[in-house]
């Protein structure tokens, strides 16, 4: 059953983003995404996204701005539908560096989290 672990990967992109951040994360249990806190040290239009191999879909929010960390939580909906990623899919972890061709991103953080197990 999902929650009674939890893996939180991090990650830190330096500078002016000139392009779209794509990560990628793959795990041999299934995971459930729980939430993230994404932030620029600047005044960004920067988004978020996560896509699953099979059922993981969390649309695009947008980031935090000035150092002030967003929390970014699947809808009700998003959650009930992509609960348990199956095993061994990977994950695409997407930061659109200027949301809406606005203002690029810059020295962006970023914590993810989530559930090990079925949901």
């Amino acid at each position: 059953m999902a929650g009674e672990r939890r893996i939180v990967i991090n990650d830190f992109f330096t500078g002016t983003l000139g392009a779209n951040v794509t990560r990628y994360f793959e795990a041999p249990v299934p995971v459930t995404f729980e939430w993230a806190k994404c932030w620029a040290s600047n005044d960004s239009s920067a988004t978020l996204a996560f896509a699953g191999a099979t059922k993981m879909a969390i649309a695009a929010q947008v980031i935090g701005d000035s150092g002030d960390p967003r929390t970014i939580v699947p809808t009700a909906a998003e959650k009930a539908a992509t609960a348990g990623e199956p095993a061994n899919s990977l994950i695409t972890i997407t930061l659109d560096y200027d949301g809406s061709s606005g203002t690029a991103a810059e020295n962006v953080h970023l914590f993810v989290s989530f559930l090990l197990g079925d949901d």
